[in-house]
């Protein structure tokens, strides 16, 4: 890779790094105006039409019957359903909040990783980095779920966005074994048509049309969301991954959730003190710990 590619991935990844940690503050500001379910699926289905265009422009070449199959598929189960998540959260989470608990999905890789039958066994450090994160988690929730200051909308809504993490989890493990043959690109553009679809159904069987009305309040967030994170946050986030090591590109989601809770704090007014910033380390620590760990392959004895 010379110069000029390095640093085009460094200015990708700046980029990623501030446009996913604006995103959910842009959320947040829509669906004060908006019903969720339809503000999220029309802009994620605009996405994936725009991100379609492109492709056919470029002449990038389509897939076949059975690779747009599991496309679609996993467009619908994976991203359609975090975005489900997501768009019922967006009301019982802060900004911060929500970004925070997307950032804990390496807990739950690893260790849906480690339940499969010939999947790789935790490492010690793995479990020194579960433990971390999940101490980390019991401190930031737990004040604001005993006694008088118990809030169901905020265990609703970490249950919901765990959830989400939990479908991420298995939808990159899954596309980790698939060489499907699909142009990065392409493929992304039919998942995120295939999540829309999804997202507007579940808007239009809640009824949502009635109170969908696009007004200048609406679109200023809708049409940032579908250009800077989804459409140009993508594009950099498939550039940057071959050609940026994988511990410097890892550290995107600590810059996305820091990005996020500096803005929601700025723009929305949400609270953040210093037993939350404490809390958010420690996660952040036993997310690090995951994430660079080396897997400990697990080998199965030959039958005798």
């Amino acid at each position: 890779m010379n110069l000029s590619d390095s640093r085009r991935a460094s200015i990708a990844w700046l980029f990623l790094c501030f446009a996913w940690g604006t995103g959910f503050v842009a959320a947040r500001e829509g669906v004060k105006y908006a019903p969720p379910f339809l503000f999220a699926g029309l802009r994620v289905l605009g996405a994936g039409l725009l991100l379609l265009v492109i492709c056919l422009l470029t002449k990038a070449k389509l897939p076949n019957r059975r690779q747009l199959a599991t496309l679609l598929t996993m467009g619908a189960v994976i991203e359609g359903f975090t975005n489900i998540c997501i768009a019922f959260a967006v009301f019982y989470l802060t900004s911060g909040m929500l970004s925070l608990m997307l950032a804990t999905t390496p807990f739950w890789m690893v260790g849906i990783e480690s339940l499969k039958p010939q999947g790789d066994r935790l490492s010690s450090r793995h479990t020194v980095g579960l433990a971390i994160g999940f101490t980390g988690m019991v401190g930031l929730l737990a004040p604001k779920l005993i006694g008088v200051s118990y809030n169901s909308h905020l265990l609703m809504g970490c249950l919901v966005m765990q959830g989400a993490c939990v479908s991420i989890s298995f939808g990159s493990l899954y596309v980790r074994h698939q060489r499907l043959g699909v142009a990065p690109f392409m493929g992304a553009a039919w998942q995120m048509i295939s999540a829309g679809v999804i997202v507007v159904l579940v808007g239009t069987l809640r009824g949502e049309w009635v109170r969908w009305h696009f007004t200048p309040q609406v679109a200023k967030p809708f049409f940032y969301l579908l250009l800077i994170p989804s459409m140009l946050g993508y594009s950099c986030y498939v550039y940057c991954l071959p050609r940026i090591p994988l511990a410097l590109f890892s550290l995107h989601r600590y810059i996305n959730t820091v990005v996020t809770f500096l803005l929601g704090w700025l723009i929305l007014g949400e609270k953040f003190g210093v037993g939350e910033c404490f809390a958010v380390v420690v996660i952040f620590t036993g997310v690090f710990l995951v994430q660079n760990s080396s897997f400990t392959v697990s080998k199965k004895e030959p039958s005798s």
